[in-house]
């Protein structure tokens, strides 16, 4: 009964991953969205970052496929990947995008430009959050792959 849990845990898992990596190849797609958000990085700053956000979902979908069919490899993939959202989350979401983001939301209106006042903490709070929801889901599914468990159901 366990190993069922187990591999339907491992399916949910994976085609959860499989169905987020998809939505955001999909919004990367759209560059001019992508450099709003942060346009106030250098250009060709702008263009690596979105050619390697595109990769690394690239990468996670073709990982969340592997998982699904449980390969050993694709496990290894999966930590990999979640180590190294973990490692540069900084780089994930620096402030700097959430500061922008406000101000912007502010100019065309979507809150009241009085509360610019509070946007650095609405960013850092808005960061702070991010960081923790992302290493939060990192940890948690490094510690199910990593778990002997669940190591046993790869080849």
């Amino acid at each position: 009964m366990g190993n069922k849990k187990i591999y339907a845990g491992i399916c949910a898992i994976s085609i959860g991953l499989i169905f987020f990596s998809a939505k955001d190849l999909w919004n990367f797609a759209h560059f001019e969205r992508y450099r709003l958000i942060f346009q106030y990085l250098p250009q060709d700053t702008i263009l690596l970052r979105h050619k390697f956000s595109i990769a690394l979902r690239a990468a996670m979908l073709i990982t969340a496929v592997g998982v699904l069919f449980r390969k050993e490899l694709f496990r290894r993939l999966m930590i990999g990947i979640f180590s190294f959202t973990i490692i540069t989350i900084y780089w994930k979401h620096p402030l700097g995008c959430y500061r922008h983001i406000f101000k912007g939301m502010a100019e065309s209106g979507l809150i009241q430009s009085s509360l610019l006042r509070l946007s650095d903490t609405f960013s850092w709070i808005m960061m702070i959050s991010c960081y923790a929801i992302d290493i939060s889901v990192a940890a948690g599914l490094i510690y199910f792959f990593t778990r002997p468990v669940v190591k046993s159901q790869f080849n």
